[in-house]
This record gives structure tokens, C-alpha cells and sequence, in this order.
């Protein structure tokens, strides 16, 4: 299990790396203690996980930034669909999975996932951000809009003070 949160500064202004990693402390599981950010203009997004994953990575020109929570159950399927274009390996984490799957599939990429799981993905290229969530919602991802910022993180009681 991971913790998420992340936030895009919707006037622009450069987002905090430091804020970032100030609320990813704050961010349940406790006894977690490897956090990863990724920063870039005035979006940020940051996960605490038992591993650092280093999910913040791209795919040839692909520039798409990916914080994950949880578990793909149907990775073999998905896998599959996406080795002729996208060559993946077998034991590949599932936030690569479904970065490369948002790549083939776009935001429909969420109906091929099947497993308990939350995540955001920053396509930077188009500007967008990305929030899903398993359908039965076993992983939480709580967002909100306060002034000029779009937050989001898997626990409401997360705070920059």
C-alpha cells in the first residue's frame, strides 16, 4: 500500500517540492518511509511507498507522469494487449503498466484495469491530469479545489501546515 497526493497550481505558479514531501509525511501508511516526488512547472505529484518505485519516468517521447496506489489483477490481459507497440516486461510494475496503457489507450485505459487501485497521471504534453480509482472505490483518492489549486491525495486528513 501507498500513500498519494499531489496538487497543479492552476494559475501557473511553480509548484513545491518540499510541500509535497511535507504532506507525503502525512500520508498514511505509517512506517512508510520512501517518498518520491515529481515536480514540473506548477504540478506536482508525489507517492510514500515501503519501496521507491520511481514512477516519474518517460517512455521514449512520451513525457507522463504517474503516482500509484494499489494493484493491477489482470496484468497478464493487459500485458498482452499492449506487447506488439509496447514492449513491457513480465514483472514490470503496475504504475508502468498503466502509464503505457494511458499511452495506448488514453483516459479509456481505466475501463481495461481491473484490481483495487488509484492514481494520477500528468500528461504534460496535453496538459491534462489523470484521477482514477478502482470501481468499487477500495482505494480512496480524495480531491479538492481551494482558490487557485486542484489537490488530490489518498487520505483527506493530508495538510501543508
Amino acid at each position: 500500500m501507498s500513500g498519494v497526493f499531489g496538487y497543479w497550481h492552476l494559475d501557473g505558479r511553480p509548484a513545491n517540492r518540499a510541500l509535497v514531501d511535507r504532506c507525503l509525511e502525512r500520508v498514511s501508511p505509517q512506517g512508510l518511509s520512501d517518498i518520491e516526488s515529481w515536480v514540473e512547472g506548477p504540478v506536482a505529484l508525489g507517492q510514500k511507498s515501503s519501496t521507491s518505485p520511481d514512477p516519474f519516468y518517460s517512455i521514449g517521447s512520451a513525457r507522463v507522469a504517474c503516482t500509484f496506489d494499489g494493484r493491477i489483477d489482470n496484468r497478464a490481459e493487459v500485458l498482452d494487449a499492449l506487447s506488439t507497440k509496447w514492449p513491457l516486461a513480465r514483472n514490470c510494475p503496475d504504475y508502468a503498466l498503466v502509464r503505457t496503457a494511458y499511452l495506448e489507450y488514453g483516459e479509456s485505459c481505466v475501463e481495461r484495469l481491473h484490481g483495487d487501485f488509484a492514481f494520477a497521471l500528468f500528461d504534460q504534453p496535453r496538459k491534462q491530469l489523470l484521477l482514477a480509482r478502482d470501481r468499487l472505490g477500495v482505494r480512496p483518492l480524495c480531491y479538492t479545489r481551494v482558490n487557485e489549486a486542484f489537490l488530490f491525495a489518498s487520505e483527506a486528513r493530508v495538510d501543508a501546515g
